[in-house]
């Protein structure tokens, strides 16, 4: 089981498809790729993520799914156990990295391999920080950065109901 960042999937496929091509399945979470699609049907984004892994990889054949949350990570635990999860899989950094790194291959190797040595250096400190959480091993790569954890208001209604914006945490 492989991850795959922006741009790059590392990925070996499992089995031999349609004409002698690896055959590699993709699948994540919405939040995963940095774009929220919202809650519809339209696969779009990923018609064009396969669209432009099949122009990169022309010997690979490649089943990809993007997924509500809910809608991956249960069967995605269940998959597991079952030993049909997908080859590559999108995840949320922390506690969800860390429940399914013992079952992720290390991609340090495959990194120097695509990018070099440095290979660190292509990402930013603060996000490699994200998937280094437990001082081992590269399972994962950074997908995204986001604002999420800012806290956001609207001034105009601060100051209409005269309410002060705070200056500290306290």
């Amino acid at each position: 089981m492989l991850m795959f960042c922006v741009g790059t999937i590392f990925a070996r496929g499992t089995s031999e498809g349609v004409g002698g091509k690896t055959s590699v399945t993709v699948q994540s979470w919405q939040h995963g790729l940095g774009m929220y699609k919202g809650l519809t049907d339209d696969d779009s984004q990923s018609r064009a993520i396969e669209e432009d892994f099949k122009a990169a990889n022309p010997n690979a054949d490649l089943s990809f799914k993007l997924l509500r949350t809910e809608d991956h990570m249960q069967p995605l635990r269940v998959d597991f156990a079952a030993g049909t999860a997908p080859d590559v899989i999108g995840l949320a950094s922390g506690s969800v990295l860390e429940e399914f790194k013992d079952r992720l291959e290390p991609l340090g190797s495959y990194a120097e391999k695509e990018w070099g040595a440095n290979w660190q250096n292509k990402f930013t400190p603060a996000s490699l920080s994200t998937i280094l959480l437990s001082g081992d091993e590269v399972f994962a790569f950074p997908s995204a950065m986001s604002a999420s954890g800012f806290i956001w208001y609207n001034n105009q209604l601060m100051r209409r109901a005269n309410v002060p914006v705070p200056h500290d945490w306290v």
